[in-house]
């Protein structure tokens, strides 16, 4: 299913300031749930509520014109503690299931919800990270006496019914200091910063095929990540399986993309790129075509640059994720020979730009090591009723992905049951270190092709809030930025 919005909880005790920095939240643009009005307009709007509430407190609970009678429910439930915990079992149940309904509806991938019981009431539960907003007893005190025309005894009984404040500093995952004096604008800005750091990425996918769909698991199994929607190229014969989501046909339609990921054939990757990176969005492909990849690179750097993007290009297993591998090996022993080996396995490059030519039905093109980073080539064809196999084959042994290696094509009846995702790669390097011969380094891998592209593309897109306008290869990204999470704890784990 679709990734709920990123759901922030901020709390603090009475006179602390959350509800002056959640006005400021909202001034800025956010959306804030507050707890404490929703709830009010939940028990005057929401039937099944309603009905609950008079089964427990009596009819009376409510006048003649279906509005709930405060006075005397307040009488009622605050001189009967028993009473008061049911009424909160009734009501706090439906504000979480509201609270999500708006984080399902959330075009921001983002919903602040406030609440002073936060943790009393269980909410914290569906938020994603909690915040709580603190201040001196003296200065709660002070603002709360003064805002509520109340009296320093009053206050101080109010404060002393509710959660200490150690325990809610224990509960939240991050407490922020509100001093008086502080301009509100300071500790808003703080959380903003905090929650652009940890907010879910809002990917778009575009393209269906085998990367697609293998993409659409990888973002939805990324906890800082929602998939916003797909772009196809027609909405007609929609899949079931794409039923849950968004589609259209112009990323344009879909609301506040950080970043697309370019699931479509390489050869198409230049085009698609250029138009999404002109509209402010972050791309990440999987172009494949090793002897373009630097000039693409250098194309969509101005792009990115003059529309405050950001490029990650040729974001696959290699190129890609292989060109790291080859990069650290190189720089730990400078002289030498790496000899890269595919396969056996289908190669999807190779088998979209056969399928790509005139009177081929399907192609399947598999790619065999012969050792030394020599690949042979098997390309099966199924060929379109009244097309000649031969010219066929001429025009794939012509096409740049097959003239340099060598390679077979065959006819077959039916690609389909030749077809088999699996890949894999042998690695080698050969070297000196310092001036110490005889360095050798093996790096092995066997995978699903698509699933390893869109994890890779997944990992890149991560990256993208750390880089500056422009285009990128893996090889310039730093390793950490790939990760999910702190990136403190990451070094800890890794280093």
């Amino acid at each position: 299913m679709p990734n709920k919005c990123c759901i922030i909880g901020i709390t603090g005790g009475i006179g602390s300031g959350k509800s002056t920095v959640c006005s400021y939240l909202v001034s800025c643009g956010y959306k804030v749930y507050d707890c404490d009005t929703e709830a009010k307009r939940l028990m005057n709007n929401d039937i099944a509520l309603q009905a609950k509430i008079k089964t427990l407190l009596g009819n009376e609970a409510y006048d003649k014109n279906e509005c709930l009678n405060r006075q005397l429910v307040s009488k009622k439930v605050f001189s009967d503690k028993t009473l008061l915990t049911q009424l909160d079992s009734i009501v706090h149940p439906a504000v979480k299931n509201d609270i999500l309904n708006h984080s399902a509806q959330s075009d921001k991938g983002l919903l602040f919800v406030e609440s002073a019981i936060l943790f009393e009431s269980g909410i914290s539960d569906i938020c994603d990270f909690t915040i709580n907003i603190c201040s001196s007893l003296a200065e709660r005190i002070a603002r709360t006496a003064v805002r509520d025309k109340k009296s320093v005894d009053e206050v101080e009984k109010r404060i002393s019914s509710q959660m200490s404040e150690e325990e809610r500093e224990k509960l939240a995952d991050i407490t922020l200091l509100n001093p008086n004096g502080q301009n509100i604008e300071i500790l808003g800005n703080k959380i903003i910063k905090l929650i652009n750091k940890m907010k879910k990425m809002r990917i778009a996918i575009v393209g269906y095929g085998n990367i697609g769909k293998a993409a659409i698991e990888a973002v939805n199994a990324s906890r800082d990540m929602e998939l916003v929607g797909i772009v196809r190229r027609s909405l007609e014969n929609l899949p079931d399986e794409l039923k849950q989501y968004k589609v259209v046909t112009d990323i344009q339609s879909l609301a506040d993309v950080d970043v697309a990921l370019l699931c479509v054939p390489t050869r198409e990757v230049p085009h698609y790129a250029e138009n999404i990176l002109s509209l402010g969005i972050n791309t990440i492909d999987s172009f494949d075509i090793h002897g373009k990849i630097a000039e693409l690179r250098t194309h969509l750097t101005d792009i990115a640059r003059q529309n405050n993007a950001v490029a990650v290009v040729s974001a696959g297993w290699d190129p890609g994720s292989d060109s790291v591998v080859r990069c650290i090996l190189e720089a730990i022993s400078p002289k030498g020979i790496t000899y890269t080996n595919f396969g056996p396995g289908r190669s999807m490059g190779h088998s979209v730009a056969a399928r790509a030519v005139e009177g081929v039905e399907d192609a399947l093109s598999m790619t065999i090591p012969l050792g030394t980073g020599i690949h042979r080539r098997m390309v099966y064809v199924q060929v379109k009723a009244g097309y000649d196999f031969e010219t066929i084959k001429a025009k794939i042994l012509a096409d740049d992905y097959f003239c340099h290696d060598e390679t077979h094509v065959i006819k077959v009846e039916n690609v389909d049951d030749l077809n088999d995702v699996g890949h894999g790669v042998n690695m080698v390097r050969k070297g000196v270190s310092g001036t110490t011969h005889n360095q050798r380094f093996e790096f092995n891998m066997s995978i699903n092709n698509p699933s390893l592209t869109a994890q890779i593309m997944v990992c890149c897109a991560r990256a993208t809030r750390h880089l500056l306008p422009g285009a990128y290869t893996m090889i310039e990204i730093p390793p950490i930025d790939l990760l999910e999470g702190d990136r403190l704890e990451n070094i800890k784990k890794l280093v």
